[in-house]
């Protein structure tokens, strides 16, 4: 299943509404499909209900992400992968079941809530994977991407 429905999450005013002109404009240069629904939403993503999400990916510092944890898990069902385990816009703020979790079988069940943290990893999870993500604007950078399963 390949997703095409995303929101995004900016609480500066200013920032959703550059980032909703480049959603925009990469319409209009056909490099994001017409299939593809993005909207981006001014809004603190401390106030927002993720029930229906089924992946997120948060680029927030370690205390915006323990903030964000009880938010994220609110209403789900408890969260175990081994033994503990809408997109949000730009550098500011965040983008976005039975589990498998044994090395690169990735396979999940509705219920699972899929996480990306960008940067900074939740303190107390066990990821499922990590992986690095080279940069065009910084020659020889890699940042790292971490999926977690709840």
């Amino acid at each position: 299943c390949q997703c095409t429905n995303y929101v995004g999450i900016e609480i500066d005013a200013d920032r959703a509404e550059e980032a909703q002109k480049n959603v925009l404009a990469a319409y209009e240069s056909g490099s994001l499909p017409r299939k593809v629904r993005i909207h981006i939403m001014c809004a603190n993503a401390l106030e927002v209900d993720y029930n229906e999400a089924s992946v997120i990916f948060l680029y927030l510092v370690q205390r915006g992400l323990r903030l964000m944890k009880p938010i994220l898990l609110r209403g789900r069902d408890s969260h175990s992968c081994g033994t503990k385990s809408t997109y949000v816009n730009g550098a500011s703020s965040t983008d976005v079941q039975q589990r498998q979790c044994n090395g690169s079988n990735l396979n999940v069940s509705r219920r699972t809530l899929r996480v990306i943290t960008y940067m900074s990893p939740f303190e107390d999870e066990k990821y499922v994977k990590r992986e690095l993500c080279e940069v065009d604007h910084q020659r020889g950078a890699a940042w790292p991407l971490f999926l977690y399963h709840f």
